[in-house]
């Protein structure tokens, strides 16, 4: 192959953030001491205790702001997801869904308003579950945390 065909592959291949697909904080914690030199998406270095402190934060309270932490290589993202996925309650969850601006789906993209209308028309049984995205988590969460509710309701 020539170097000319080599390069316009190259610049066809899509790249996939490293975070990624991370499901635990342990797989996150240890992609992030394994990565050296990661960057903020501003370009400039990202110190590994600022970054460990930044997820100590959000993953401690759960209701800290994540947008401080760097969205190079999809790690806002992925530390939005984990945190969602770790609501145990409604409030948790309405609660982390104010530090989103916007989520995008797989078809449009939802403003943090439209997510909390969908939400509650859900919960006051108006819609049903698929009307919410399914991306960070969002779907999965609130059904599982609905059926906790009923659960304990009865």
């Amino acid at each position: 192959m020539s170097f000319e065909k080599k390069i316009e592959a190259a610049d066809n291949t899509e790249t996939v953030p490293l975070f990624t697909g991370i499901d635990s904080w342990a797989d996150l914690e240890t992609t992030i001491d394994a990565t050296p030199g990661l960057r903020t998406s501003s370009g400039q270095p990202y110190r590994l205790e600022d970054l460990a402190d930044g997820l100590e934060v959000a993953r401690g309270t759960r209701f800290n702001n994540f947008q401080g932490i760097t969205s190079s290589e999809g790690l806002r993202e992925t530390v939005a997801c984990l945190l969602i996925e770790e609501a145990k309650n409604l409030i948790e969850l309405s609660a982390l869904l104010t530090h989103i601006k916007e989520i995008s789906g797989s078809s449009e993209n939802y403003s943090r308003d439209k997510l909390v209308q969908q939400i509650q028309l859900i919960v006051d049984g108006e819609a049903p579950p698929q009307v919410l995205t399914r991306a960070y988590g969002l779907r999965d969460t609130l059904t599982r945390l609905l059926q906790t509710e009923m659960k304990t309701a009865t």
